[in-house]
């Protein structure tokens, strides 16, 4: 398994040689929204103060629903 930085791809559905996976303190991020289940991430920060992120990958604020409401 290969390991990516920030801006990497990660996850997703890869052939075995081609799969990666993000370096600490990064995680796998899915940015292509909820139709497109089988593409691969994006390594990106942890949201800060335990934000939720939403199904393109936006870090949302706690007392949000989406990233475009308007909270942003």
């Amino acid at each position: 398994m290969k390991v990516s930085q920030e801006g990497g791809i990660c996850g997703g559905l890869m052939l075995p040689n081609m799969v990666h996976t993000c370096a600490e303190p990064l995680e796998c991020v899915f940015t292509k929204g909820p139709m497109i289940a089988d593409a691969p991430g994006t390594c990106q920060r942890p949201c800060k103060n335990n934000e939720l992120r939403d199904q393109y990958g936006n870090c949302i604020d706690n007392d949000c629903s989406v990233w475009f409401d308007g909270c942003n």
